[in-house]
């Protein structure tokens, strides 16, 4: 069980985060940035943080995560922090079989860059499921969407981003 400081992965490749508990700490729970790359999170469970659970930023690419719980949070998944920074429009990231349990938001939220979330399981959200703007690409396929306070499951346009993303929900 990892408390408190999560991970920072920064500027290295060929990592692998298995089998630990992420809960209740400082900042984000697992950090990629600064062209990190080649990075498998699967069999995680993450929750309250104070920031984001996961966030890729800053060029960091060739993400999977999958069989992974999220639950008790507010901002789950940022992918892409900035509409400045374009060197996030080379991420990519996916996410199966993971299940996000009565979160808020941002499972992800993508700026540039293109997600693939493939056999989720998205359970009462609080604002949105999936927010993709800010030229990004989201390839949604066979999720299932449980509606919570909100019906919205998949946003093009989050906030103030000027550019939608780009979505296709399949299945």
């Amino acid at each position: 069980r990892i408390y408190d400081e999560g991970f920072h992965i920064h500027s290295v490749s060929n990592v692998i985060i298995t089998n630990l508990i992420f809960k209740e700490g400082n900042d984000d729970a697992i950090q990629l940035k600064h062209g990190a790359s080649n990075v498998w999170i699967h069999h995680v469970s993450l929750s309250n943080y104070t920031d984001g659970l996961i966030d890729i930023t800053r060029g960091a690419t060739d993400v999977t995560i999958s069989w992974c719980k999220f639950s008790r949070h507010r901002k789950v998944m940022l992918i892409g922090a900035d509409p400045d920074h374009t060197a996030d429009r080379d991420i990519r990231v996916t996410l199966h079989h993971n299940w996000f349990r009565e979160t808020n938001s941002r499972h992800p939220r993508l700026r540039f860059g293109k997600v693939h979330a493939f056999n989720n399981l998205y359970d009462e959200w609080g604002t949105y499921a999936i927010g993709c703007s800010q030229l990004g690409e989201c390839y949604s396929e066979a999720n299932i969407f449980e509606a919570g306070r909100n019906t919205r499951a998949i946003l093009r346009r989050i906030g103030e981003d000027e550019h939608n993303g780009k979505v296709k929900s399949v299945n």
